[in-house]
């Protein structure tokens, strides 16, 4: 990304990461926990959370996206039942997908479910609290991937409308998100 920080990157007005922290608030969540790694520092400055909302710090980013699921898990509060997974690189995750994954779950109690646009999968994921001890287990930069593959016809799509929402992982990658949504 040229030596910026990704999630600091603007958008709409507002830095990419605050996209997916305002359509969990916007969707209703509770406990919105964000945990960050690398500018940990940087991101937490310009970051407008609601109240009770907390920021964690994983000091292993490095080591893979499954430790940032664990620092997240780690910080939820006991009386959590269920973990909504949102990428700070995501910005086009809605809270109507949010909800309609959250809703899922709360009518068929399924431990893992997540969005699919045309019968893909991809994000939001709900973890339910079953399922929180298998993340502990996870290594490496594999994300929940190991662990939705464990629970395979356990796992519940949610099929949503509208194309999936794409990771800005390259500056190629913003640029098409500001062409597609303007700066």
């Amino acid at each position: 990304m040229g030596g910026r920080v990704k999630q600091l990157l603007p958008l709409g007005g507002r830095p990419l990461v605050q996209h997916p922290i305002d359509a969990a608030v916007a969707a209703g969540l509770e406990d919105v926990v964000v945990v960050l790694g690398h500018a940990a520092e940087e991101v937490a400055a310009v970051l407008a959370l609601p109240p009770g909302g907390a920021v964690v710090v994983n000091p292993l980013y490095a080591a893979g996206q499954s430790t940032s699921l664990h620092a997240g898990v780690d910080a939820l509060p006991c009386s959590a039942r269920a973990a909504l997974v949102l990428l700070g690189d995501q910005p086009e995750v809605g809270a109507a997908a949010i909800r309609a994954v959250v809703e899922a779950h709360a009518r068929r109690g399924a431990p893992v479910v997540r969005a699919a646009y045309g019968g893909r999968p991809s994000h939001p994921v709900l973890l339910g609290h079953e399922v929180w001890p298998g993340v502990q287990g996870l290594r490496g930069d594999q994300g929940a991937r190991a662990l939705i593959a464990a629970h395979g016809p356990r796992v519940e799509l949610v099929d949503l409308t509208g194309p999936a929402p794409e990771d800005v992982d390259t500056a190629d990658d913003y640029d098409r998100l500001l062409a597609r949504l303007g700066p």
